[in-house]
């Protein structure tokens, strides 16, 4: 299997918007005054997953999953 040995940054919460709602999210994550935090902060707590608290700078390889590559040959094409 493939063995993820080094990454930047956790990834974007579903349904942040695409790459630019990601990054306006950092961004607005970075800085608590800025006037969408709170309301940023309390989106991501109720969101279907809890991402709270929400680390963008955070990346730990040891917690990326690959699938086995047989099995999802067989689920597509068996």
């Amino acid at each position: 299997y493939p063995l993820c040995t080094g990454g930047k940054r956790a990834c974007p919460p579903e349904d942040c918007g695409g790459l630019p709602g990601y990054y306006q999210l950092v961004e607005i994550l970075a800085d608590k005054k800025h006037q969408e935090y709170n309301d940023m902060v309390d989106w991501l707590k109720h969101h279907a997953k809890d991402y709270t608290p929400y680390d963008p700078d955070s990346f730990d390889s040891s917690t990326v999953k690959f699938s086995n590559p047989k099995k999802r040959f067989k689920m597509a094409f068996e």
